[in-house]
């Protein structure tokens, strides 16, 4: 994994925590959240044009990765 990849899914898990909505341990919810984050950046990879998809769904990243989280979450 190179470091930017790396950065990505821990700046993704980061929202994805913000949002709390995640339960159980700090163990259990990173490990949840992790999960989440490998599924967003899967979809949308490092060379991702976020202006391009902003304009396609009007959305900002990090309204994007908590849409995504609420879509995917167990």
């Amino acid at each position: 994994m190179t470091e930017e990849l790396a950065k990505e899914l821990a700046l993704t898990v980061s929202v994805i925590m913000r949002e709390d909505k995640l339960n159980g341990t700090i163990m259990q919810t990173f490990d949840d959240g992790y999960e989440i984050a490998k599924k967003f950046v899967e979809k949308y990879p490092l060379n991702t044009d976020w202006e391009q998809v902003r304009e396609k769904i009007n959305l900002d990243w990090d309204e994007l990765v908590v849409e995504f989280y609420n879509e995917n979450k167990k």
